[in-house]
């Protein structure tokens, strides 16, 4: 008897969920899930840029699927959904459309990409993770973002000769 008390209690361990990781988000409910991906995000752009991090106005949630055309993840990843959390940016100080952006998987809730409003960032973020590499922070650098931005804006930055 004592056994079979053990074997449902160890049963019943490892039926029991291990936070949200790996759980598909769009099984959980809306307030649930933007929660959550906030959290992610909010600690991927502390980690890898946290001077590009801003709370003055809420950030956007937006769903999207990833392309298998102009994509540095390939086939592989082709057709796959995720979640985009930008932060945007502080129009009193910045010229940029947003000052962070954090991609997120929707099926195991994994931030896999983060960009910041200068044009820099990070991608394959998992593998980075799990090689065990350790990246330096972005600096905030506002000139080059106004330069980047700029240089984005022009129709024809080279005259014709």
């Amino acid at each position: 008897m004592k056994t079979i008390f053990q074997l449902s209690i160890l049963l019943l361990a490892l039926t029991i969920p291990r936070g949200l990781h790996g759980q598909h988000l769009d099984s959980l409910p809306v307030a649930e899930r933007d929660s959550f991906l906030l959290k992610v995000a909010k600690e991927t752009v502390m980690k890898y840029g946290p001077d590009y991090y801003r709370d003055h106005q809420p950030p956007t949630i937006t769903k999207t699927s990833m392309s298998t055309l102009n994509s540095s993840y390939g086939q592989e990843h082709g057709g796959r959904l995720f979640y985009v959390v930008k932060y945007p940016a502080d129009e009193a100080r910045e010229i940029c459309p947003f000052a962070a952006s954090v991609l997120v998987w929707a099926d195991t809730g994994k931030a896999f990409n983060v960009h910041f409003g200068c044009g820099f960032g990070y991608g394959h973020l998992e593998e980075i993770e799990r090689e065990g590499r350790i990246l330096d922070p972005v600096p905030y650098q506002k000139d080059l973002s106004k330069h980047y931005w700029d240089s984005l804006r022009r129709v024809n930055p080279w005259p014709k000769q």
